[in-house]
């Protein structure tokens, strides 16, 4: 090894270098990267690897954490598919015929009846392992769709019923499966309004973190129980016509 004095601070100081000559051929390439790390350190100096080891790991600890930030979020489906539910998971209720009006006004005092809350939470526990709202909404409006029958109300005759006297023969026109469905979505906190059209009576739900193709455009999901052939958020052509009017 070769010593070369230099000037600082107003003295001389020490440092030694690897001299070419006094390296035997015969010394190996990894003899001769030890000398070199070992004369870096004796300088005070870390080899480089060491700067690119901890670059490297913070670089993936940081990777690390922001997946962990972000999948607690997607890991929740976000256009959750729920299981089907028949009406058999309601043989414990016994529903009987309870109102009717013709009263539009009074709707609103039919879908917050609180007998209707264990209803709507059973429906909705037995097909959502996911505890949210989308997924609640969706198994509440396949459910009225897939299991009540539509039947007019008698001739000349109008009358909206309640969600019990509808559960109770599951059958009835439009407004009595609106008014069903908006108390089994009231009913687990989705706030609805009714939509009515020449004719027809359905509803919409306020569901934010429904996917932007279900909503409308006032950005609630519109929902049509007497559709038969309509997915969840879908109307039929002439009843979406009549809302775009």
């Amino acid at each position: 090894m070769a010593e070369r004095r230099q000037r600082k601070s107003g003295k001389y100081w020490t440092r030694h270098t690897p001299s070419v000559s006094a390296l035997r051929p015969s010394d190996s390439v990894d003899a001769l990267r030890e000398e070199i790390m070992d004369e870096a350190l004796r300088d005070g100096k870390r080899p480089k690897a060491w700067g690119t080891f901890w670059i490297v790991s913070i670089s993936v600890i940081l990777v690390l954490l922001t997946v962990f930030m972000i999948i607690p979020y997607y890991s929740i489906p976000l256009d959750p598919h729920p299981n089907p539910v028949s009406r058999d998971v309601l043989q414990k209720f016994d529903f009987k015929p309870v109102n009717h009006t013709s009263n539009l006004q009074e709707v609103w005092s039919m879908i917050s009846a609180s007998d209707m809350k264990p209803v709507a939470e059973t429906i909705a526990i037995a097909g959502c392992a996911d505890q949210q709202d989308i997924c609640y909404a969706k198994t509440l409006y396949y459910f009225v769709r897939n299991e009540v029958q539509y039947i007019k109300d008698p001739v000349l005759y109008e009358y909206i019923k309640d969600p019990q006297t509808t559960l109770a023969t599951y059958a009835g026109d439009c407004d009595d499966q609106a008014v069903l469905l908006a108390s089994l979505l009231y009913n687990v906190g989705i706030p609805v309004d009714f939509v009515i059209v020449p004719r027809h009576m359905l509803l919409k739900a306020n569901l934010p973190h429904a996917k932007q193709r279900y909503k409308g455009p006032d950005g609630w999901v519109y929902l049509d129980p007497t559709c038969k052939n309509c997915g969840f958020g879908e109307l039929s052509r002439e009843v979406a016509r009549q809302i775009a009017r």
